[in-house]
């Protein structure tokens, strides 16, 4: 029989020795990964340690609304009035690891440290099955010791946060691609939770959906996973947005709505944005709070929808030109380079934005080299979306922050190309001197 049909010993020590390299592949995979696991756990714990974080600004509204929810007074910031100055998302996460730890902040960095390490394997995975596995080993290396990344995952903010439930959301709806009903609606629950932790993020509901139906723009492919993912959202959404019309009269998830945020965001970029002066920030600062005297929180967008009105009728060209230099803005500069770096090392701020301009360069390198591929354009409308919601409405230079896991997975792509290339050349020359 063995020797008919060819399933002897010599059969199956060849199907072995044919296992084994897979085998040995996959074990190092996963000891790489974890240790560039252990990287990302060890920077992130470090600059808790050497740069504890401060209940300030928005930090101590996302506190408050914590610990209020934790004590029965409701999502209130004061503990006695309600308030739609946050959307949930995130203030429930901290809600609930207080619960959870008795109340500690470092409970809630510790968990965040993870939630980054969770993001640094997510974005070698996604970025492994777009490409291969030196791009994902690149990528995660990338997001392990970016130092933006290291640090909002240090602090009492949501950017860390939103960037794990936004690459998270990507890798969903690259393992729904198959179409089943659960994946689909589970896709739909991630986004829910994401554009309610940054109610602006709910337009990566249109990449989602790309990746779900391949790239493929035929109504027919795309309305069943679209229904399926809007479910959840919906779900989500109604209660909260029901909730502020029966309490403050808007329909409108947030304090500052559309009309306010483009109109402060205008203005910000118009007086140099993260770079103005203190007496320009003041001066805006003050005059939004004039504008906004004496309104309740559901009045407020109110007050700026005929400012705003004006400013598209009355000049037209100069809304466009702010539009483009909050476009510009959002990529500008690294951060921490204008007052945290300085006060570390005077070359600090060189180094990282000499790192920082070089990873947006492979990037764009990255997608114009492979504007052709699905992979590339997978995670070219992302960013495209996500930067052109921003430029539109607000920008600061922490808002960037959540797309950079994306970004770094072109940046990896494209400086494994370089090196590939660089060997075959290399390669050629050696062979033809020979």
């Amino acid at each position: 029989c063995h020797s008919r049909c060819g399933c002897g010993p010599e059969r199956l020590e060849s199907d072995v020795k044919k296992l084994l390299p897979k085998a040995s592949r996959d074990r190092h995979t996963l000891y790489l990964f974890a240790a560039i696991g252990l990287v990302a756990l060890f920077a992130r714990i470090a600059a808790y340690t050497y740069l504890p974080p401060e209940r300030i600004s928005d930090a101590a509204i996302y506190d408050a609304v914590a610990r209020n929810l934790i004590a029965g007074n409701g999502y209130s910031i004061n503990g006695i009035d309600p308030t739609m100055e946050r959307t949930p998302t995130y203030p429930v996460f901290l809600a609930l690891v207080y619960a959870l730890s008795g109340g500690t902040t470092s409970a809630v960095l510790i968990v965040q440290a993870i939630l980054g390490v969770a993001t640094t394997f997510v974005t070698g995975w996604l970025a492994t099955q777009l490409f291969d596995r030196r791009v994902g080993y690149l990528a995660a290396f990338l997001v392990a010791t970016y130092p933006a990344l290291i640090y909002y995952d240090t602090r009492l903010l949501r950017e860390g946060f939103t960037g794990f439930l936004l690459i998270g959301t990507l890798c969903l709806s690259w393992l729904a691609r198959a179409g089943r009903p659960w994946q689909l609606l589970l896709v739909g629950f991630a986004l829910a939770c994401l554009s309610m932790c940054r109610p602006e993020t709910l337009v990566v509901f249109i990449p989602t959906v790309l990746i779900v139906s391949r790239l493929d723009l035929k109504p027919t492919r795309i309305a069943r996973p679209a229904i399926y993912i809007l479910l959840p959202i919906l779900f989500v959404w109604l209660p909260w947005t029901a909730r502020n019309y029966t309490t403050f009269g808007t329909l409108s998830p947030i304090r500052a709505g559309i009309a306010s945020t483009v109109w402060f965001g205008n203005r910000w970029a118009a007086t140099g944005g993260d770079d103005q002066a203190s007496q320009d920030r003041a001066h805006l600062k003050e005059s939004f709070q004039s504008k906004a005297l004496g309104a309740t929180e559901g009045e407020l967008d109110g007050r700026f929808k005929d400012e705003l009105a004006d400013d598209l009728l009355s000049r037209p060209l100069w809304f466009v030109e702010m539009v483009g230099k909050k476009a510009v803005m959002y990529w500008k500069d690294a951060n921490g380079v204008r007052r945290t770096l300085p006060r570390i090392h005077p070359s600090l701020p060189i180094l990282l934005n000499t790192y920082y301009y070089g990873l947006l360069a492979l990037a764009v390198f990255s997608a114009w080299i492979g504007r052709s591929s699905i992979s590339i354009r997978t995670l070219l409308y992302t960013i495209l979306i996500y930067w052109a919601t921003y430029a539109l409405l607000h920008v600061r230079n922490r808002y960037r922050v959540p797309i950079l896991p994306i970004v770094f997975i072109l940046s990896a792509s494209s400086l494994t190309y370089i090196t590939g290339e660089i060997r075959r050349l290399a390669g050629l020359r050696d062979s033809t001197t020979s």
